[in-house]
This record gives C-alpha cells, sequence and structure tokens, in this order.
C-alpha cells in the first residue's frame, strides 16, 4: 500500500480531507493537514483540534512518518509504535 493510499485511508477514518503543506508550517499547528517528501512518502502529519479519542490505525502505517501533532485531541495515551518511534506533539490536557 503507498503512502497516499494510507492517506486516504486515514482520512477516512477521521472523515476529513488532509490537504498537502509544506512540513514546517504543517508542524507549526496552523491547520490539520500533511506533508510529503519529493518520493510521496509522507512525513508530517498534522491532526490538531479533530476531536480523536484514539489513534487512527491507518497512521501506524506511515513507515517515514517524522512530525506528528496532535494538540487539543481526546487521547489519554499513545500506542507504543507511536511514542516510540516518532516526533510527537501532544497535548494530554485535553483529555
Amino acid at each position: 500500500m503507498t503512502d497516499m493510499q494510507i492517506l486516504s485511508e486515514l482520512e477516512t477514518q477521521i472523515g476529513r480531507k488532509l490537504p498537502r503543506i509544506e512540513y514546517e508550517a504543517l508542524m507549526k499547528g496552523i491547520k490539520p493537514g500533511h506533508a510529503a517528501n519529493e518520493q510521496g512518502r509522507i512525513i508530517g502529519l498534522n491532526l490538531d483540534g479533530l476531536g480523536l479519542n484514539k489513534i487512527p490505525s491507518a497512521l501506524l502505517n506511515l513507515e517515514n512518518l517524522k512530525g506528528l501533532s496532535l494538540y487539543s485531541n481526546q487521547l489519554a495515551t499513545l500506542p507504543p509504535e507511536i511514542a516510540a518511534t516518532r516526533c510527537v506533539a501532544f497535548n494530554r490536557s485535553s483529555v
């Protein structure tokens, strides 16, 4: 499965399109979206403020993800696969 197919699955799981945004702007938290490298691999996701109460399963398949922002969601914990291997911005105060 390609990263763009995984992105489509992720968008279905969260019920929202995630437009392509430059990585630096994406990680500043301007708005939800995704960043991809020249090969089309997803390297960043901003899922801020989407009301997530769990990590969408599709996200675990993005092998090149290096930045993930999850501020202002309903997450109490992160799966070990995400917490151990990713650069994550996570705000527990919204639980």
